[in-house]
């Protein structure tokens, strides 16, 4: 995180001060409770190479840390952020043992220091950020309702410092974050949780990120990836998103997590041209000494290949990413995407295999749609029109957008016994998505009507994704009364389907959209 943790020549807050007594004048210089100058640059150092992944040289550093006499529990702290970072990435069992075991050593830190060197802000700070980070890895684990409770707590501590300490920007990224997730979780997840006191806040929680961002001693880089990503998820600022995570690239170019993030953000948004050169350079420098892996990139690598329709290679990177990587993350999609691209070289009987293997590994919306899609194509081998289907989705994936309707009109051109129901509407779903991407917006207009008319099998996305999609017309044309009314019926919408968890985080994000410029 070069250049974004600024030395803030201030006096830093006195380590006993009481709650509620320090004037909001006062600013932080020295982070986590340090108290000399070389201590806060080992700080400064340590994270810097967390976020870089280069973690070996970090705990180097955070040793040096340890060995001060006022550096024990940042050094804990950086360390715990270690154990969450390859715990979040590998899912790997020894990584989540390590992290429990750090979390403990840092609450025994961080008593010990504040016994020496008295309660400070930072002390409180690095204690609701640990709870915090339990939550996080809670809910990595699924272990939802424990994760809930965690959050709850660290909040808690949190709003805390937060109304007796106003100035202090560095608990605004784990408050906000907390706030954002508890307000764009599914209304069923929302209604147990405020039963339980813990409501949330979307736009409060963001504008806390964005503090964070601007204003903290220490969380600068993260907080500045989450916005980012949130804008990116939310589906309502996806270019200022895509232009923050370049930012963030070119100030940080060592940097492989930033490199990473900015890989998924094209890639979501079929920027695959640009894609392609900043993952390559991320597995270059994943490949060379004091960078740990990062196996999410060999997926993005599988992926884009696939995208590109160089499905034989595409097959033999998801094999490798399933091999190497113990996770369950992205395990479904690859998976799927490994039977799809070995069904197209091999035939359907190789492929078979592989799709029976697929189950919804994480309770998340990819994984419940790649065990459905998988679970039918084991039944059959693909007729003619999934095959141009497939073909028409991959077309629009890599921002081939004419390609991708002319694809998907054929299958509508298709005589009635060959294709199905399901198969037209999605069929029509893709021609205006294609046509939306386009900027033909009328036409894209009337083929989200035809497949809100087909409809497809129940669990199919097409009609109540036609309805957000045609909502984001209508709302650009200025036109929110259809705009709100497609929105509430998608929100509304009877039955499961794909995806749907997705689709009611974006169209209440869009509706909030239309309450602000209401």
């Amino acid at each position: 995180m070069r250049g974004l943790i600024p030395v803030l020549l201030l006096l830093f807050l006195a380590p006993n001060a009481a709650r509620g007594g320090v004037p909001d004048s006062i600013r932080w210089s020295r982070p986590l409770g340090v108290e000399t100058d070389r201590s806060a640059a080992l700080v400064d150092a340590s994270r810097r190479l967390i976020f870089d992944y280069r973690l070996e040289a970090a705990a180097d550093t955070l040793d040096l840390l340890a060995d001060r006499p006022d550096g024990r529990m940042a050094a804990e702290h950086g360390r715990l952020w270690m154990e969450l970072l390859q715990a979040f990435i590998t899912e790997a069992d020894r990584h989540f043992r390590q992290f429990d075991a750090a979390s403990d050593r840092l609450e025994t830190t961080v008593d010990a220091h504040a016994d020496r060197f008295g309660v400070s802000p930072w002390t409180r700070h690095v204690e609701a950020e640990r709870r915090w980070m339990d939550a996080i890895i809670a809910g990595r684990r699924g272990k939802y309702l424990s994760a809930a409770w965690k959050a709850r707590g660290a909040r808690s501590r949190l709003a805390d410092l937060e109304e007796d300490y106003p100035t202090f920007a560095d608990p605004m990224m784990s408050l906000g974050l907390t706030r954002v997730a508890v307000a764009r979780l599914p209304r069923t997840f929302r209604f147990v949780l405020r039963i339980l006191g813990f409501r949330g806040d979307a736009e409060a929680g963001r504008r806390q990120v964005r503090r964070a961002a601007a204003e903290s001693r220490t969380n600068r880089y993260p907080a500045h990836a989450a916005d980012a990503v949130l804008d990116l998820v939310l589906r309502d600022r996806q270019e200022a998103a895509l232009e923050r995570l370049r930012e963030l690239h070119r100030t940080a170019p060592e940097s492989l997590i930033a490199s990473y993030l900015l890989t998924f953000a094209l890639i979501e948004e079929r920027a695959v041209d640009e894609a392609r050169p900043v993952l390559a350079d991320a597995r270059a420098r994943m490949g060379t000494s004091g960078y740990e892996r990062l196996g999410y990139l060999d997926y993005f690598h599988a992926y884009l290949l696939f995208v590109d329709g160089d499905f034989e290679r595409a097959a033999v990177w998801f094999d490798r990413y399933l091999t190497q990587h113990a996770g369950s993350a992205l395990r479904a999609q690859a998976m799927l995407y490994q039977g799809l691209a070995l069904e197209i070289t091999e035939g359907w009987p190789r492929a078979r295999s592989v799709y029976r293997g697929v189950e919804a590994f994480r309770d998340f919306d990819t994984d419940r749609w790649a065990a459905r899609w998988a679970e039918a194509r084991s039944e059959r081998p693909m007729t003619s029109a999934d095959r141009v289907l497939l073909m028409a989705r991959i077309a629009f994936d890599g921002a081939r957008y004419l390609e991708a309707a002319e694809r998907a009109t054929s299958v509508i051109a298709m005589k009635e016994g060959n294709v199905m129901n399901d198969q037209r509407a999605e069929a029509a779903y893709r021609i205006a998505r294609a046509r939306h991407q386009l900027g033909q917006d009328s036409l894209a207009l009337r083929h989200y009507a035809n497949a809100l008319e087909l409809r497809g099998d129940e669990r199919s996305k097409w009609a109540p994704y036609s309805l957000y999609y045609s909502a984001r017309i209508h709302a650009t044309r200025g036109d929110t009364a259809a705009a709100r009314d497609r929105l509430e019926q998608a929100i509304d919408w009877p039955t499961p389907y794909d995806f749907s968890d997705g689709l009611e985080q974006m169209a209440s994000a869009a509706l909030n959209e239309l309450d602000a410029g209401a």
